[in-house]
């Protein structure tokens, strides 16, 4: 782990991955450069490179992974269930790997007899999460999985990875799907190097006004598409909707496989990322049939090297990774003829596969006081798995399931044949890069300032005796006061880069310059303020809309030419989703109507399925579906979308170049956020729609032309008080808890191995949360109410608790959780945190919620947050 990026809103984290992706997968490509070659050394070099090292940029692969809440991605990479619902019924938690295989909140109709065995028994599954996030490859663009509401008009090509059938490609006519309007084009074979692995690259074109959705894509291929290739034909995918995600399972003692994961690779035979051949270092090789330690640990270490792959070197303490059957440059050979596209999408994959860059948004962090496993974030692992990889132990990956009693290690091959092996801690990440400073303000500001002082110290390490800190980067368009907000949050001296010199225009990275108002060729935005009196709210909606749309649309007819791309979609910015709807109903009825009124026939049609709208009413799942769909361009692009505050830090598309803004929003700094979303490319153009029956409104139309000349003096400085009273109540204890069970050390004192565990077992629990009733006095957690306290002293001046003001209440909630712990001695009587998703809280935690205080259970820490957020607890009312 190296960089830790973060991120304030889901829809911006998963554009940022998906960009951070494209660069990785680069370094990886770089890493394994001429592998392939015979006697050329591995690894992109400088021409005149002295260093001969074989692999010089290591065996390790290169990676990002994705942490998000669970709405956005999936937690776990396994099922559980079906289990007994509260409400009665059986519930089947969905993990990962079974969504991938088609398993949604409606069911399963695909062929695996297990899943629809599972699927039909329960009563009500939950499915949460995409683990899909990557829609296409970051090399060429090629389908990697079909978002739920399926692929547009146009003419597109799908590759899939198949194992048997007929060894010519079919005929096009019996590949032609009933009752879905779509053209084969063609259907063409590429055979793999290893026998009887084959790629299907098929092309069809979807007519205008029709789409395919992921369930039909599926209905195709099993109802048409294999009965034309043969009956033994199997699809190495996850599914037909999933093309680039292949399912990994490890071989049992019983001779049968189990799934466990999953990776991703480009289908298409012709991207560049199949082109070269590709190796990974890792502790244990899946492929080990473990070994036996107690007889001198008889390891094997690396492969034998073949001409074509050019010779695997012995890396100390490493073996080669198996590959897919289907990529192999030869059979049972460790090297692979395509590159996998490095993206870890699941919480298991971040925490035990430890990528080289996490992108995750800052409410997740919250998640340290209740997660053990994610220590791994910060290089704190001991032991690595050859199924499930790294981990500590003691805090063991789930396996899929629940021992009898506490295992510190996942299960072994067979008794006897040890499946993990010890490995050295990894140093932490050395870099944290914060985006979009100025959204980290207000209450979710003084958290994050809060619980960065248990990240701040979890990055920190020993190095010839001193002390090495991460170097935080924060980035930011609209920010002021900066240097006490910096201090406050990260405890660092803001130096900003780069700085300013002769011009205050020129900035090294970018060069401003005022631009003509005509002149539409560069970037740059045209502000137009719009304010009627006397019309209503609505018919000036319905006027400047309908305006809009069909002039963009008259012009295109006259000149179909590609600057006018950057207008066909108009973005209307709302500041509540109560006026989004309002505008939404006038889309539907009005704004057409007004449209066929002034242009009889040759009106411009808005049909349904060319809207879109960002918001927090779309379901996470949607998201990478709708990002994808604002980047199509003219005249097969969306003709609107409508948008709250998401849309202001989280749309990075730069063919936008239109945009209604209806109202003033609330900030000057979401204002210049939301409308520098537009114009990136070329000239953009912004209508402010003001309310004259508003004040505020009225007011900026009066003073519209001054606003925007000096438009950043105006942005509003930001105020954060980490630890501030409020700040101290939620966030003390479980950041005591977060040291504890993450830390190594702290301040030089070893962290007992004990505080990291707990582990469900079946029917019961095992945690050690009740020793703190006998370590109350431990170096280790003696030294945390002084570190806070250390902490504390450093904020900004007026933003300073009063003089050990935080060590005592430190110290109080320490001593809280020390007496409950005497109260409660027990290993399945007191624990840290209980879930109560699959059933009625039944013992006391040390970190709470609203459950457990209504069933009158102690809680060490009420309500301690799950999100770093101001959200209240549920209130119930009784008659």
């Amino acid at each position: 782990m190296g960089v830790i990026s973060r991120y304030t809103l889901r829809l911006l984290t998963i554009q940022q991955f998906r960009r951070a992706l494209g660069v990785i997968t680069a370094c990886e490509f770089l890493r394994i450069h001429n592998l392939d070659r015979p006697g050329a050394l591995t690894g992109w070099r400088p021409k005149d490179c002295s260093n001969k090292e074989k692999f010089i940029w290591g065996g390790l692969r290169f990676s990002a992974g994705l942490w998000v809440g669970g709405n956005v991605t999936p937690n776990s990479m396994l099922s559980v269930g079906p289990l007994p619902a509260p409400s009665g019924g059986l519930i089947w938690y969905v993990g990962a790997l079974d969504a991938l295989r088609g398993v949604t909140n409606n069911g399963y109709d695909g062929p695996d007899k297990k899943l629809q065995k599972d699927s039909q028994k329960a009563s009500r599954r939950e499915v949460k999460g995409e683990a899909a996030q990557i829609l296409n490859c970051p090399c060429c663009q090629s389908i990697l999985a079909v978002p739920d509401e399926g692929l547009d008009a146009g003419q597109h090509t799908i590759h899939f990875v198949i194992k048997g059938g007929r060894t010519t490609a079919p005929p096009l006519n019996i590949l032609q799907p009933p009752g879905l309007s779509v053209t084969i084009d063609g259907a063409a074979y590429t055979s793999h190097a290893t026998p009887d692995y084959r790629t299907l690259s098929l092309t069809f074109t979807i007519p205008p006004d029709n789409a395919i959705s992921a369930r039909q894509l599926d209905e195709w291929w099993y109802k048409t598409i294999v009965p034309a290739l043969g009956k033994n034909v199997t699809l190495l995918s996850a599914r037909p909707a999933r093309p680039g995600y292949f399912i990994l399972s490890y071989p049992t003692s019983q001779k049968t496989t189990v799934a466990y994961d999953f990776d991703l690779y480009c289908p298409n035979p012709e991207c560049e990322l199949n082109q070269h051949a590709w190796a990974e270092a890792v502790p244990l090789s899946t492929n080990d049939r473990g070994y036996n330690p107690a007889a001198g640990g008889q390891l094997s270490f690396g492969f034998g090297a073949t001409e074509s792959a050019g010779a695997l070197p012995y890396i100390n303490h490493m073996q080669w990774q198996a590959v897919l059957p289907a990529f192999q440059v030869a059979q049972n050979h460790p090297v692979s003829r395509r590159i996998p596209i490095p993206a870890c999408t699941v919480d298991d994959q971040v925490y035990h596969r430890c990528p080289s860059l996490v992108i995750a948004t800052v409410d997740k962090f919250a998640r340290l006081a209740f997660e053990p496993k994610a220590a791994s974030l910060f290089g704190n692992v001991d032991h690595y798995h050859s199924r499930w990889g790294y981990y500590r132990e003691g805090s063991p990956p789930s396996w899929g399931t629940l021992p009898t009693e506490c295992r510190p290690h996942p299960p072994d091959f067979a008794k006897g044949k040890v499946l993990n092996v010890p490995v050295q801690p990894f140093e932490p990440p050395d870099l944290i890069l914060q985006d979009e400073l100025h959204l980290i303000e207000g209450p979710l500001g003084s958290m994050v300032g809060l619980y960065e002082t248990a990240v701040d110290l979890l990055c920190q390490r020993q190095q010839n005796k001193q002390t090495i800190i991460p170097k935080y980067v924060a980035s930011t368009a609209t920010v002021r006061q900066a240097e006490s907000q910096v201090q406050a949050l990260f405890n660092r001296r803001l130096a900003q880069f780069p700085p300013s010199a002769i011009s205050a225009d020129d900035r090294f990275f970018a060069i401003d310059h005022e631009v003509h108002p005509l002149d539409s060729q560069r970037p740059g935005r045209l502000y137009v303020a719009v304010c009627a009196p006397g019309k209503g709210a609505q018919t000036p909606i319905v006027r400047i809309w309908s305006s809009l749309l069909q002039t963009v649309y008259q012009r295109w007819q006259q000149n179909q030419a590609s600057d006018l791309d950057r207008f066909w979609t108009l973005v209307g910015y709302f500041n509540a989703i109560r006026e989004l709807a309002g505008a939404l109903s006038l889309y539907r009825q009005d704004i057409p109507e007004r449209i066929a009124f002034r242009a009889g026939a040759n009106a411009r049609s808005i049909p349904e399925d060319r809207r879109i709208e960002l918001s927090s009413r779309r379901s996470s799942l949607e998201l990478p579906g709708l990002l994808k769909r604002l980047e199509v361009n003219a005249p097969d692009a969306l003709d609107a979308a409508l948008a709250t505050s998401m849309f202001g830090t989280g749309v990075d598309v730069d063919r936008l170049g239109l945009m209604v803004v209806h109202g003033q929003p609330k900030t000057t700094a979401s204002y210049i956020q939301a409308t520098g979303r537009v114009g990136r490319q070329g000239g953009g153009l912004i209508i402010s729609f003001f309310r004259a029956s508003r004040p505020r409104d009225l007011d900026h139309y009066e003073f519209f032309t001054g606003y925007h000349r000096a438009l950043y003096r105006h942005v509003e400085p930001i105020t954060v008080a980490p630890f501030s009273p409020r700040a101290r109540e939620r966030g003390l204890g479980p950041l005591a808890v977060i040291f504890l069970r993450q830390a190594q050390e702290i301040a030089g004192n070893a962290v007992s191995d004990e505080w990291r565990v707990q582990q469900r077992l079946s029917g019961a629990y095992y945690s050690l949360a009740y020793r703190m009733g006998t370590h109350r006095n431990d170096p280790e957690v003696d030294i945390i109410p002084d570190l806070m306290e250390q902490r504390a002293s450093q904020q900004p001046a007026g933003r300073r608790p009063a003089p050990n003001a935080v060590l005592v209440e430190a110290a109080s909630e320490l001593d809280r959780w020390a007496s409950l712990a005497r109260q409660h001695p027990g290993a399945d009587i007191f624990v840290y945190y209980e879930p109560t998703l699959f059933r009625p809280p039944e013992r006391h935690v040390v970190l709470g919620d609203a459950h457990h205080r209504f069933q009158k259970f102690d809680e060490v820490y009420e309500n301690a947050p799950q999100s770093l957020r101001e959200v209240e607890e549920t209130t119930g009312f009784k008659s």
